[in-house]
């Protein structure tokens, strides 16, 4: 299916349908939309910066989507969140600009050599969610190194913030752990614990698991291991128009999910009460998006051909696309359905509101959220929150390992 044309095109599937894609005459659907990603190299080299332009298109009548039939989602055009097969090397970055026919990544560095699954987001001007995965495969050094499997099933986590950055860098998510009750001298410190299902209590299927995560801060200068205890944290702002954003990755790199935080009714309508000045073109924008969902259902492309898409968020399994520079290895043995899309309608509105209510308001420290978990297996939570002019990025790796829904 996949094919190399001239240097550098990669053509890939996006799991994307407006309706039931006709079979193919070997049996298989046939992709609903293909996306073709273009890099001015013919290897993506680790450490060294490299342009990509993405072009989306309709798989059955060949139709380019371009920019211009894109609407902001979540306060940008498309979003490509990343994790390396290390399930540490992560970044969640945006087009840096478009063409008439493209969305521009400039200077994308993948910093180690290893595979890479890219998770893309958007959304049409009809409301139709685009959702999709590919594979890259970064050529080079420094190598990824295993993942650390003693990662799995730690509910609490201490981390330094990162600086808030669009485009933003890849980072090494084990590079921004602190020691547990530290904050000493270097910056303050913050702590999470994540309550929800993991090992047996996790039963993988169509639904996602529902988890709450609390978030406390110890501050910079604390003496004696960290100088007591550390502080809810209660003036989070929304990050690209949610509360939180949460990306869910397979170990083996076969399904993704993105979501999105929602605050406790209560915190929600608290938070709605007191917006800041500041936040008015992303209020604008959740808004105008809640009222077009209340009149209409929201279709999901990545739904439609057996995978998933929330309100604001893809969930992705079943196809896999290598994106190798030398060469296509198209997978796509697991056909697990994914996570499906909630609902639209005034649901959707209601839904898309309580994403929307802390839009430049303050809130926390607890939060709310969805990982969409199709098949058993371990699985990176990487959610993503802002302090201020901080990014907290909050890694958890979950076992989830019970019986099937």
């Amino acid at each position: 299916m996949g094919r190399v044309c001239g240097r550098g095109l990669l053509l890939l599937a996006l799991l994307a349908a407006a309706g039931p894609p006709a079979a193919r005459a070997d049996g298989a659907a046939p992709p609903a939309a293909t996306v073709a990603v273009r890099s001015e190299h013919a290897q993506v080299q680790a450490g060294r910066p490299a342009k990509l332009e993405v072009r989306v298109a309709d798989g059955a009548s060949k139709a380019a989507l371009p920019p211009s039939d894109f609407q902001l989602s979540h306060e940008r055009l498309i979003h490509m969140v990343v994790l390396g097969a290390d399930l540490d090397t992560f970044f969640h970055t945006h087009q840096t600009s478009t063409t008439p026919e493209a969305f521009v990544f400039s200077a994308v560095t993948f910093p180690k050599a290893g595979d890479y699954l890219l998770s893309f987001d958007g959304e049409t001007k009809d409301d139709v969610a685009v959702s999709s995965r590919a594979k890259l495969a970064a050529a080079g050094a420094p190598k990824m190194a295993a993942f650390d499997a003693r990662r799995v099933g730690a509910t609490t986590v201490s981390v330094r913030p990162a600086p808030l950055a669009d485009p933003s860098p890849a980072v090494s998510l084990a590079s921004l752990s602190a020691p547990a009750g530290s904050g000493a001298g270097a910056g303050p410190v913050y702590e999470a614990a994540l309550d929800g299902p993991q090992g047996a209590a996790c039963s993988p299927g169509a639904r996602p698991q529902a988890y709450t995560l609390k978030l406390s801060r110890r501050e910079a200068g604390a003496k004696g291991g960290g100088g007591g205890a550390a502080a809810p944290v209660t003036d989070l702002e929304a990050y690209l128009g949610a509360p939180m954003h949460l990306a869910t990755i397979s170990s083996d790199l076969k399904s993704s999910g993105h979501t999105h935080g929602t605050l406790p009714k209560a915190a929600a309508a608290g938070a709605a009460s007191k917006p800041a000045p500041a936040a008015a073109a992303a209020a604008d924008e959740h808004a105008a998006h809640g009222r077009r969902l209340a009149g209409s259902s929201r279709r999901s492309l990545a739904q439609a051909a057996g995978g998933g898409g929330g309100a604001h968020g893809g969930s992705h399994d079943g196809m896999d696309m290598d994106m190798d520079m030398a060469g296509m290895d198209m997978g796509g043995d697991d056909k697990t359905p994914a996570a499906p899309s909630p609902s639209g309608g005034a649901a959707g509105a209601a839904q898309h509101a309580q994403h929307a209510a802390p839009a430049g308001a303050r809130f926390g420290p607890v939060i709310l959220a969805e990982a969409p978990m199709p098949r058993a297996g371990v699985y990176a939570l990487v959610a993503q929150l802002r302090r201020g002019k901080e990014l907290i990025l909050l890694p958890f790796y979950v076992n989830c390992s019970g019986p099937a829904q």
